[in-house]
């Protein structure tokens, strides 16, 4: 692999962990406008979702 790849993937991998996934910022959103509380279901429901998105997936 040459270095120009390397340096193309660790660009596109360090804007990857940089940029919120919608559900981050859903989780975030509900957190401050409502409290922990909520943020705390919103973190079930999304993970809740995410299970059955990748268990439907899996069949």
């Amino acid at each position: 692999m040459d270095l120009a790849a390397i340096g193309v993937f660790i660009v596109a991998a360090t804007a990857l962990l940089i940029v919120p996934e919608p559900a981050v910022l859903y989780i975030m959103a509900r957190s401050m406008s409502q409290g922990t509380k909520a943020g705390v279901v919103s973190v079930f429901g999304v993970a809740f979702g995410g299970d059955i998105c990748c268990s439907r997936l899996a069949e």
